[in-house]
């Protein structure tokens, strides 16, 4: 980010080599953990609100606008870690969100089917209600690295 007197902030692009070497491993272990905190957590309301942001995907997939998926996208991840009630995680992701942002929104114009987005989020939904926290692990894992052609955790 680079700040302008008297014209507000900005933030800078997003390398790719940033993206793979910093901020996807980061979000894989932050959400993870917070994603695992979050699922024993979450009430009917929760789910519903949850829901209610991959519908707004959905909608805006269908209108082809590409920079609210994107920022839909955000207010999911950002809502499951608020929901993990873990101060140091919501801390930590709002440190790094805004660069989070920036490569979400530069990679929402490349989708081929932007619906995809939707129907990630609708399966990150489903392995909350499993309870199982192995299969929650894989599935946090797989959405994250799902840009880069590789599911593996490179923790692993």
């Amino acid at each position: 980010m680079i700040s302008y007197p008297y014209r507000g902030t900005e933030v800078l692009g997003v390398s790719q080599e940033e993206i793979e070497n910093v901020l996807v491993p980061v979000r894989t272990s932050l959400e993870k953990f917070a994603f695992r905190k979050a699922m024993p957590r979450l009430t009917d309301a929760d789910y519903a609100h949850l829901q209610s942001l991959v519908n707004n995907m959905e909608a805006a997939a269908d209108s082809a606008d590409a920079a609210l998926l994107a920022d839909e996208d955000i207010r999911f991840h950002e809502a499951v870690v608020t929901l993990s009630d873990q101060q140091h995680c919501l801390q930590i992701w709002r440190s790094i969100q805004p660069r989070v942002r920036a490569y979400f929104r530069r990679d929402a114009n490349h989708y081929s089917d932007a619906t995809v987005v939707a129907a990630q989020h609708r399966e990150l939904i489903d392995a909350l209600r499993t309870g199982d926290e192995q299969a929650l692990d894989r599935a946090v894992t797989d959405h994250i690295h799902t840009h880069f052609g590789t599911t593996k955790d490179p923790s692993e």
